[in-house]
């Protein structure tokens, strides 16, 4: 719901004012109704109104006064004058302040409906809009969540990501999240789509995935991340969150997810015989083992989070055996991608295999490194020396690169920084060492660069989602 202050010094002006209008029907709650300026300033101040509708002409602080104060502050509500003067200069003047419209008295309540139907879309893109900023940049998310003072800095939190799945139940589930305001933030990507923010607290540990089950009896899928604490981990939650939530990519009824990793059953079932079948262009082979990956999500004993990792293998792969980069390669770098970009599971899995094939083939538009021999050496001395201190600097140097445009090819040839690049390869080592040999954690931290095992296990667990004790 969105929050309304009404505000006009005339009782018969107010209670017509609350008359005219259809509120909750068209998600709107009045907060507050105030005859006195003063006392709906401070009520403004106290709640962050969405709409304040006001009228122009009162004593003490009339509604250009109020509005100042409102822009001053820094609030964010759209202002509408409620006026029994239809005069031109003042209309002059709201537009200039930048009023959101201007309403005569008597208002017509026959349009009113219309007019609240057109605020409310409005609103809903303007908060989509911000939110979706805000998701996409973490320090911009963890400022806001911190300034809100909901939670202290060690507070563990989980995050759940919800589809909507029939629009026309999109009212209940407001009021639903309306009754839980105290308890949780929620963040709004799309007209569909939201992110649940709340607290993990030892008597309250259910309370999440009942609310989550209460949303799938109203067609949503809801997917909850792992319990982690604020200011670490969150961008990390949000995928786990929304590769959970993603039943509807997997053609499944609405359902709710927990998060579990599933790496180390990829990379204990696949990884290797899909990397040997591409390096030696065993085709069928690849249809197999792609087929086998898609119906192990489908039927989930396997992860969606095996995507990024079954990804990773085939650019890698390509890079090193052929020079070749795989098509449309923007559109699959991380899961939020790929959801965006295809409406399904099978035409992924479809879109990948033809790609992938049709490379090893020659059938498609050969993505070629660009005709840089020494960017792929240096590509190649990464692969054998991986377990080493190396620098970007110090590697453009040694192949005659200038460090920045080095950099760039990093990015545009692994769809990866240099320091991912390298984390992943020492990642993808760890794990083939850990579940093919006798090796102890402590030694395997070793041979793949890292002199502390503590760090070791800190960043294998962020990578794969399991503390390398579990492998």
């Amino acid at each position: 719901m969105y929050k309304v202050v009404l505000v006009d010094d005339e009782e018969w002006g107010l209670a017509s004012l609350e008359a005219s209008f259809q509120w909750e029907e068209h998600g709107f709650a009045v907060a507050c109704s105030a005859t006195d300026p003063f006392q709906a300033w401070e009520k403004i101040r106290e709640i962050h109104p969405d709409v304040v509708f006001c009228d122009i002409k009162m004593p003490g602080l009339d509604g250009f006064g109020m509005l100042d104060r409102i822009r001053q502050e820094g609030l964010a509500c759209k202002f509408i004058i409620v006026s029994g003067y239809a005069e031109f200069p003042l209309a002059q003047e709201a537009i200039r302040k930048g009023v959101y419209e201007y309403l005569l008295k008597p208002l017509d309540s026959s349009k009113m409906d219309a007019f609240l139907e057109k605020l409310r879309e409005i609103l809903d893109q303007e908060r989509f809009s911000s939110d979706t900023a805000l998701l996409g940049d973490t320090s911009r998310l963890l400022e806001t969540i911190r300034r809100l003072d909901r939670f202290h800095a060690n507070t563990v939190l989980r995050i759940a990501a919800v589809r909507i799945r029939k629009i026309t139940h999109k009212q209940n589930i407001d009021r639903m999240l309306e009754q839980k305001g105290a308890e949780f933030l929620v963040f709004r990507e799309e007209e569909q789509d939201f992110l649940i923010v709340t607290e993990y607290q030892s008597s309250r540990k259910k309370e999440l995935v009942e609310f989550g089950a209460r949303l799938v009896k109203e067609t949503c899928y809801v997917g909850i991340s792992r319990p982690f604490i604020l200011g670490e981990m969150i961008e990390h939650a949000i995928t786990e969150a929304r590769t959970s939530a993603a039943g509807w990519f997997l053609e499944n009824p609405p359902c709710l997810e927990i998060y579990q990793p599933s790496g180390q059953n990829y990379f204990r079932l696949y990884s290797g015989k899909l990397r040997m079948a591409i390096t030696g262009k065993r085709i069928d082979q690849i249809r197999q083992l792609l087929g086998e990956i898609q119906n192990g999500i489908r039927e989930r004993t396997l992860g969606l989070d095996c995507v990024e990792f079954l990804l990773d293998d085939i650019r890698n792969t390509l890079i090193r055996n052929y020079n070749l980069l795989l098509p449309q390669r923007k559109k699959m770098e991380t899961i939020g991608k790929i959801l965006h970009s295809f409406p399904g599971i099978r035409n992924f899995f479809d879109t990948l295999e033809k790609n992938l094939i049709g490379q090893l083939l020659g059938t498609e538009k050969k993505g070629i490194v660009s005709g840089n021999e020494h960017f792929q050496k240096m590509l190649n001395y990464v692969d054998a020396h991986y377990a080493e201190p190396l620098q970007l600097k110090t590697l453009s140097e040694m192949f005659f690169l200038n460090m920045s445009y080095c950099s760039e090819l990093f990015k545009k040839v692994t769809g990866k920084t240099f320091s991912e690049y390298l984390m992943a390869m020492r990642m993808e080592a760890a794990m083939e060492m850990l579940q093919c040999s006798d090796a102890t954690v402590s030694e395997v931290a070793e041979k793949t660069g890292f002199s502390d095992s503590y760090y070791f296990c800190k960043v294998f667990k962020k990578y794969f989602g399991i503390s390398p004790n579990a492998v």
